[in-house]
């Protein structure tokens, strides 16, 4: 899978990846909650109903929800994303048995980058036949125009002091399937409706939520660059470049 979205990003996109990268193991900040508002590390989207009410205009389902017709200015969604694979994230929102369980977990899942997801209000993560474990049915993800795949972490979560007040959960994703936690991605959560009593047909829309963390929490493996195959050539053929020069001087000489 990692060779075949390698080939996909620079075939099709142009866009030839270097090693994603990582959490930097030694890099040191002293941040909250708030500074994590503040510096633009958590992410927050707020979809209302009458928004989200416009995306079915003209489709079986825009009836399906009565709430926006008695509140349409109150939140549908207010979701907030957080990469907590660097350790100064993580110790600013999570408590800290969740931290060292996070820390746990990443020792054996080193390749994996961890995102938090906290939906405070009405629609929530996932749906009520969500198993722990699995692929989130509400919430995918693509960077670049390409899908990433997402599972749940199934880590109970402990937020830290003055975070907000909603159902929280961690999804992992595998960094060496493409994953590059430093450049923007997008989240995409599904708003779905039901028309119908005794068999429904369901239909949805995409809510975007875009999010990208600072360089500074990541480190990159260092790239070795090819040489060209001009100097390839001439370094495979180094003593015969010798002993042709030690000729050439030698026959000047005479």
């Amino acid at each position: 899978m990692g060779a075949a979205l390698t080939v996909a990003r620079e075939k099709m996109q142009g866009l030839a990846t270097a090693p994603p990268a990582f959490p930097d193991p030694d890099y040191q900040e002293e941040l909250n909650w708030q500074d994590l508002i503040d510096q633009g590390i958590a992410t927050c989207k707020v979809y209302t109903n009458a928004q989200v009410d416009a995306l079915f205009d003209g489709t079986l389902w825009e009836d399906d929800d009565p709430e926006p017709q008695y509140s349409p200015d109150d939140p549908y969604l207010d979701l907030w994303v957080v990469d907590v694979g660097p350790k100064a994230i993580a110790r600013a929102a999570l408590t800290t048995d969740s931290y060292e369980e996070l820390q746990r977990f990443m020792e054996i899942s080193d390749n994996d980058e961890l995102i938090l997801v906290i939906e405070t209000v009405r629609h929530g993560p996932v749906s009520e036949d969500f198993v722990r474990n699995t692929a989130p049915d509400w919430i995918s993800a693509e960077q670049s125009g390409l899908p990433v795949a997402l599972r749940d972490a199934d880590l109970l979560v402990e937020l830290a002091d003055n975070m907000p007040d909603g159902v929280a959960m961690i999804l992992r994703t595998d960094r060496r399937l493409g994953f590059e936690p430093s450049r923007e991605w997008v989240l995409k959560v599904l708003a779905v409706r039901e028309h119908g009593m005794f068999q429904p047909e369901t239909g949805s829309v995409t809510l975007d939520v875009a999010h990208i963390s600072p360089e500074r929490f990541f480190d990159r493996p260092e790239q070795i660059v090819p040489a060209p195959p001009w100097l390839e050539a001439l370094r495979n053929r180094r003593l015969d470049l010798v002993f042709l020069g030690v000729f050439l001087a030698a026959l000047l000489a005479v």
